[in-house]
């Protein structure tokens, strides 16, 4: 429930509880410790105070009504949090139970202690998405790709099906070419959101459907920022995704996510790496990536580089499909296989390095590359590929700052159709903990929707043919003496930044300098605004407020 703060009533004989994980204030009697009730509030409570009469109860939240406008509320971003302060008549025992209820059907809890009904155990016929894990499924291969930070509208803004506003698209079809192109040929999934904020929290969220405590509040700076595994402070006591799996005995390979980052080999740039990949280097003896989580070490792909955008991940998707022929050749496939491809953060305008465009085309072709390759394996016909990304915080978007980019493959999934289903990172994993009959790993995936929306029962074996994107995945930054005015601060700015660590870079101005990249350097940044406002002002602009 992640309790953030207490208060005590008036009279003593009540414990106001703040549960940042459900968004609501949990009413519990002194003497006993039970819980009379629950109180709805906005997202993530943080403090509360009770007045001095006792006859009113002050809520405050993190994160509030979501992410904010920048200067017109179609421009959303991530880290525009609006917070919020809720000052509430203390409710008798009748609005106490209304709360509640509301509390309950905004989570998607049970209101009584009875039962649920046994599992059951007949002869229950194989659907693609059971309706409790441990019934059968039609799949039995899951293949999560994890990507960096993008927001719905940067790249599939431009597909007039969704809902999506094109005057923010930054990488669109001529650069995303395979993924529009899954996305229309597949499901388009236009209500999609990533959970955590940054890569600190959002590869937690990913594979542990949570995150720590550690990774919520601000206190990790200074010591780690734990995206990678190597900080034990960032675990969850349960363990990650594969520990679940493991411990159901499916068979699972890692690539790469989680593990810790990578150099590019001594002396290599990122061009030259392209080369090599052209001259068709299989790059099978180039890294050897050790995680200190020991079930993780023991199921990850050592070849595999972990996070470096130096590396192309034209060559992370030839190290896997590499694999992919092994288990063609071995009639064996992991059950659970995770793949990290990160080239789509970026160098920004860094001179003599890979132009932004050219680093998600070259990020979009490898996607391609590796769904083409398994829809041609002989494990296609009961596989599901699941692709998403970590977080949302390079962008803006129309509807809210966290909505990403996220795809559904495979030959049960509704074809050509759009799933507006509100759905989120943990949404993703109950769908995986469904398919291969895992337990639940956190209250989040418990109530989080499955994604049972976008898949039907009858198949489409047809596979996929990737494309290479017509933005060209080698296309340079310009040298910094070809630059002037805004470009060429730009350049000199990234050059300022570090890329070997996720987020290193000032997630600000680098955003800026990705817009300007994409869309000129005269085009307006939709610009960020700080306001406080009332509920009942909500039809005023920010000015009017």
């Amino acid at each position: 429930m992640a309790p953030t703060a207490l208060a005590l009533a008036a009279g003593r004989e009540e414990l106001y509880v703040a549960c940042g994980g459900i968004n609501a204030v949990a009413v519990l009697k002194t003497a006993t410790g039970t819980v009379k009730g629950l109180i709805p509030t906005a997202w993530y409570p943080n403090a509360l105070a009770v007045s001095r009469d006792g006859a009113h109860l002050a809520v405050s939240t993190l994160l509030g009504a979501g992410s904010g406008w920048r200067e017109e509320r179609r421009k959303r971003f991530v880290h525009s949090y609006r917070g919020s302060v809720s000052v509430l008549p203390v409710p008798d025992a009748a609005q106490l139970a209304n709360y509640t209820t509301a509390v309950a059907e905004n989570n998607h809890l049970q209101l009584s202690n009875a039962p649920r009904p046994a599992l059951n155990s007949g002869a229950v016929k194989p659907v693609a998405i059971p309706r409790r894990a441990g019934e059968p499924s039609l799949i039995g291969h899951v293949v999560y790709i994890i990507k960096e930070n993008r927001t719905y509208d940067q790249v599939f803004g431009d597909i007039k099906k969704g809902n999506g506003d094109a005057s923010l698209v930054m990488f669109g079809e001529d650069v995303t070419t395979n993924q529009h192109r899954l996305a229309n040929e597949f499901v388009l999934l236009d209500n999609f959101y990533a959970s955590g904020g940054n890569s600190g929290d959002g590869h937690q969220w990913l594979t542990q459907a949570n995150e720590t405590g550690y990774a919520m509040w601000p206190g990790w700076a200074g010591r780690s920022y734990p995206f990678d595994g190597t900080d034990p402070i960032a675990y969850s006591e349960r363990g990650f995704l594969w520990d679940y799996a493991l411990r159901a005995k499916q068979t699972v390979r890692v690539y790469g996510e989680f593990a810790p980052r990578t150099q590019a080999p001594r002396g290599s740039s990122r061009a030259g790496l392209f080369e090599r990949w052209q001259k068709g280097e299989d790059f099978s003896n180039a890294w050897n990536t050790t995680s200190p989580i020991p079930a993780l070490d023991k199921v990850l792909a050592h070849n595999y580089p972990g996070y470096a955008t130096t590396i192309p991940d034209v060559i992370r998707a030839r190290l896997f499909l590499a694999d992919v022929k092994k288990w063609e050749a071995e009639d064996r496939m992991p059950n659970l296989v995770l793949l990290q491809l990160p080239s789509n953060h970026t160098h920004g305008a860094s001179p003599g390095s890979h132009s932004a465009k050219a680093m998600v085309a070259d990020n979009d072709l490898a996607l391609g590359q590796v769904v083409e390759a398994l829809t041609r394996t002989k494990f296609w016909k009961k596989m599901a590929i699941f692709v998403v990304e970590d977080d949302a915080q390079n962008g803006v978007d129309h509807v809210d700052g966290h909505r990403t980019v996220a795809l559904a493959i495979s030959p049960y999934v509704r074809r050509g159709g759009v799933d507006s289903t509100f759905y989120a990172h943990t949404s993703m994993l109950k769908t995986i903990e469904l398919i291969l009959g895992l337990p639940t790993m956190s209250i989040f995936d418990l109530i989080a929707n499955d994604m049972r929306s976008s898949f039907q029962n009858t198949p489409d074996f047809a596979p996929y043919t990737a494309v290479e994107p017509r933005q060209s995945v080698h296309e340079m930054n310009p040298k910094l003496e070809a630059l002037s005015g805004a470009a060429r601060r730009a350049a000199l700015d990234s050059m300022k930044m570090r890329f070997d660590v996720p987020d290193a870079a000032p997630t600000e101005r680098l955003n800026r300098i990705l817009w300007h990249m994409a869309r000129g350097w005269t085009t307006p940044y939709p610009g960020v605004r700080q306001a406080v406002f009332a509920p009942l002002s909500l039809d005023l602009d920010d000015d009017e407020r």
